[in-house]
């Protein structure tokens, strides 16, 4: 059984979605109560639990899938967008997400308990708070950055200002014309430290790329993001003082894995900050993750060390 990552739009679609999580989750329930009472039905039942099993191992994944839609989608019912004339008393400079809006729904993928937007959010909110214009007409917004809204007449003017008080400005590899003239003005109004390119496509990169080495003439770099990705995220391009890219590689969460899962930095959100440790760097900062999980750690030396005796035991013959 499939199921997409988008919530649905509608109250009655939503309610249906409701019904059949509901109605999922009470058979995997069902299915995983039979499958573990072998032991306790009688020799000519004992075909019973061997279909409990089955049927839990078959539906547990959609189950979860589909309780993910639930919670985005009651997350997004939710959420209110930024009133443009509160752009003016945010308390701290923003962090401004810029991107196609048609990439939107690759950023909506669910990962874990929410979306990679969010799991990106948890992180660069740090720096300040996480700013996106909405798309015009949606009827429910993507999560992550707050949304602001505006019109055909008023969107550069206000996209221009945002860019111009941000803490950083990101940018996602794309190819619409808004997007190009998004990448256009930020490399006239920024300084390099606060521009960083997330990089979901090479060959949209290497259009950015030379549309920036346009507005900041250098000599051409080849950017490295090796293999690995966090999602849809191939890795992050930023810059150094003389607007060299330098290629941000996708990491895993490192020792931040100590860390406890809390306030909905999961493994996602850390394998983000220590991606974006550079970029903390190059603006002063330092990632504050959340505190380190005491029973995991005992857990993990534990294991280490019952592992190191064995061997040692075994080399010395006991």
């Amino acid at each position: 059984m499939a199921t997409s990552d988008q919530p649905p739009d509608g109250d009655a679609a939503f309610a249906r979605l409701r019904r059949r999580s509901n109605i999922l989750t009470t058979v995997c329930v069902v299915a995983g109560l039979v499958a573990f009472t072998g032991n306790f039905v009688p020799d000519e039942w004992t075909g019973l639990p061997v279909v409990g099993l089955v049927l839990l191992l078959t539906l547990w994944w959609p189950a979860y899938r589909l309780r993910s839609r639930l919670k985005l989608g009651t997350r997004q019912r939710d959420t209110h967008p930024l009133p443009a004339e509160n752009l003016e008393t945010l308390d701290r400079p923003p962090v401004v997400y810029l991107r196609s809006f048609d990439d939107d729904q690759r950023a909506a993928r669910i990962k874990g308990a929410l979306t990679e937007e969010e799991h990106l959010g948890k992180v660069l909110s740090q720096l300040g708070p996480f700013v996106a214009v909405g798309r015009p007409g949606e009827p429910l917004p993507a999560m992550g950055a707050s949304r602001v809204y505006l019109g055909d007449d008023e969107w550069q003017a206000a996209v221009e200002k945002l860019v111009t008080q941000a803490r950083l400005v990101v940018i996602r590899t794309g190819g619409s014309k808004g997007l190009e003239w998004e990448v256009e003005r930020a490399a006239r109004l920024l300084t390099p430290e606060r521009l960083l390119l997330l990089v979901d496509n090479r060959r949209e990169l290497r259009e950015h790329l030379a549309q920036i080495r346009h507005v900041r003439p250098t000599g051409h770099t080849r950017v490295r993001l090796g293999w690995r990705s966090i999602g849809s995220v191939r890795g992050f391009v930023a810059f150094d003082q003389q607007w060299r890219p330098v290629g941000l590689r996708a990491r895993g969460p490192g020792l931040y894995f100590f860390r406890t899962d809390e306030g909905g930095i999961g493994h996602t959100a850390k394998r983000f900050a220590r991606t974006l440790d550079p970029v903390f760097q190059a603006l002063g900062e330092r990632w504050q993750g959340p505190p380190l999980n005491g029973g995991l750690i005992i857990m993990s030396g534990l294991t280490v060390a019952i592992f190191l005796a064995a061997i040692i035991g075994d080399l010395l013959g006991f």
